[in-house]
């Protein structure tokens, strides 16, 4: 008769915790959720310009960093949701660059980038999964040079440049969020996105000329592929891929060239 109690009681603990969980699922399908992201983000950073004199000045830089997201997706009726997410690079890696004039290497030095972002969406949905988003990006970021190199010569330590660019765009784009053949908890969590800035300004320490509104294109297309597991949070992986492109700009003899940052991430996410 012991046996049979304590089997009764551990299956009604069972069943209140799997109700539970399913409780804060529909809650999650219903009303929208939070998540936190930590990923190791792979930067590829480039820029070309050409002088007045003729000469192509071309630089590549490259670093991994671990980066933070926060966001929370709120869903208003069965037409209409919105979403917000903050991402930033709190403890840049160094990073190596190369600049090279006519193809030939001429500089070497050392750059840290620091990188934070600001977005904001608003859903029109098609169906709860498939999803028209359009809104904002705010970005801020800061490329800091230092230790000079010449390719035969000695390391210069006296000078640090810096750079500092904020951008905001408009971004229009795709969105998916689904559970998993409908009545699994497997969460899968897709979006598109393609953004033109509307408002820049870009300004460097080495000299006093502030660049705005250059012209360019954001890429940014993100997979989250999660199930809930521990203490009824979702727990999951996310693959991401972003682009920056601005356009080169001149402001008497200073030059501001084009650039182009790729970035790929893998990371881990867990969302409540």
């Amino acid at each position: 008769m012991k046996k049979i109690r304590i089997i009764l009681l551990v299956t009604l603990l069972l069943n209140i915790t799997i109700l539970n969980a399913d409780t804060q699922l529909d809650l999650r399908k219903q009303n929208g959720y939070s998540y936190f992201t930590a990923s190791t983000q792979c930067m590829n950073f480039s820029t070309d310009y050409t002088t007045v004199s003729g000469d192509n000045i071309s630089t590549n830089a490259s670093s991994n960093n671990q980066v933070y997201s926060t966001g929370s997706i709120f869903n208003l009726n069965n037409k209409f949701a919105f979403s917000t997410e903050v991402t930033t690079t709190l403890f840049p890696q160094r990073a190596y660059e190369q600049t090279s004039i006519n193809g030939v290497l001429s500089q070497k030095n050392y750059a840290d980038m620091m990188n934070n972002s600001l977005q904001g969406l608003g859903h029109y949905k098609f169906s709860d999964e498939h999803r028209v988003v359009f809104g904002s990006l705010y970005n801020i970021s800061s490329w800091k040079r230092y230790k000079f190199i010449a390719p035969s010569g000695p390391e210069s330590t006296s000078n640090v440049i810096e750079q500092r660019s904020m951008t905001l765009a408009l971004q229009i784009g795709y969105w998916y969020e689904d559970y998993f053949l409908e009545d699994s908890k497997l969460h899968l969590s897709f979006r598109s996105l393609v953004g033109l800035p509307i408002w820049g300004t870009t300004e460097n320490t080495s000299d006093d000329v502030v660049f705005s509104n250059r012209g360019g294109y954001n890429v940014d297309i993100v997979l989250n592929i999660g199930y809930p597991l521990y203490d009824n949070k979702e727990y999951g992986l996310m693959l991401g891929y972003s682009e920056i492109n601005r356009d080169s700009a001149r402001e008497g003899t200073i030059i501001v060239p084009k650039g182009n940052i790729q970035n790929t991430s893998i990371g881990l996410y867990v969302a409540f």
